[in-house]
């Protein structure tokens, strides 16, 4: 076998270990390809005893769903597999029960488990990836009691790192401090205040009657802190840059081993030339090593 036919197999088998559900290459080099999965786990400090969440993936201008693994299925397939089932932004998840739970200093935590999962796969430019938003993560928190009323116990957003990896986040919420007819009225009938849209809980800007957009105002809005959601995602990101960035790494840190290798080759010599300037004048260097110059008349002479 030679060396082509060798490499040949060695790049088969690298690629049945991947498989053909992973792209290797993207269709565009501009764009690249993230991927957002992972679950959210528990909330806490929540009042009410059923919790359950509605939360929503906010999709930022100019990042699009990958459905190129659902275009390239057959038709009857792509029928039974429809498009807000492969990549699902937002969801219900089910109703929990809060225990209670006795930390070691003797405070005493509610938590309500989900385990709910979450996976996402998009396509954004490069610019966008480097200096624009990522997608954000939009949460109500309800409660449902043993008469079937839902009460708001809170809402919340956070962005998704950056940084490629794993990471676990905590989602601070917070709920409309109402007057005390709502209260009352949310006491026996459930309810509350309520927002008709939830990607406002995160919009800085709104559009007039005239469609400008002016700076969103909350400063008359009264609010409470609520509980903690705590949410455990992954993501990575795969483009066409991270090839080069990768080489000129490996290339850096290459310069910078050989580098510290002739420093250190360096200052040995140093050291060793400081040595030999501060031995007495009665040494000399022959090739014979150091001998005593008093001595040399009782070397056997050629």
């Amino acid at each position: 076998m030679n060396n082509k036919d060798y490499l040949k197999k060695q790049l088969e088998y690298k690629s049945n270990l991947v498989g053909q559900g992973f792209h290797t290459q993207l269709e565009d080099n501009r764009h690249a390809c993230v991927n957002i999965f992972g679950e959210i786990l528990e909330a806490s400090n929540f009042d009410n005893s059923q919790l359950f969440l509605q939360w929503k993936f906010k999709i930022p201008p100019g990042w699009d769903l990958d459905d190129n693994e659902l275009l390239e299925l057959d038709q009857k397939e792509y029928e039974e597999i429809q498009l807000e089932e492969w990549n699902r932004i937002q969801s219900i998840t089910q109703q929990s029960k809060v225990n209670t739970i006795k930390n070691d200093d003797g405070t005493i935590t509610s938590k309500a488990h989900f385990c709910f999962p979450f996976d996402l796969q998009l396509q954004v430019d490069e610019n966008e990836l480097n200096f624009g938003k990522f997608p954000q993560l939009l949460v109500q928190v309800s409660s449902m009691d043993s008469w079937e009323r839902n009460y708001i116990q809170g809402y919340g957003f956070i962005e998704i790192p950056h940084t490629p990896g794993f990471h676990e986040l905590t989602l601070k919420t917070y709920r409309p401090n109402d007057d005390l007819y709502t209260r009352v009225y949310e006491f026996f009938l459930g309810g509350g205040t309520k927002v008709k849209d939830l990607d406002s809980i995160s919009n800085s800007v709104y559009f007039d009657k005239q469609n400008q957009p002016k700076v969103l105002n909350r400063f008359p809005i009264d609010t409470e802190s609520s509980g903690d959601i705590k949410i455990r995602v992954n993501v990575s990101i795969q483009r066409e840059s991270y090839q080069t960035m990768s080489r000129k790494k490996d290339y850096q840190q290459k310069n910078q081993e050989m580098k510290t290798k002739y420093r250190e080759r360096l200052e040995y010599l140093q050291q060793q030339q400081e040595i030999q300037t501060g031995l007495p004048t009665a040494l000399i260097k022959t090739d014979m090593g150091y001998v005593n110059r008093f001595h040399t008349t009782n070397l056997p002479q050629y």
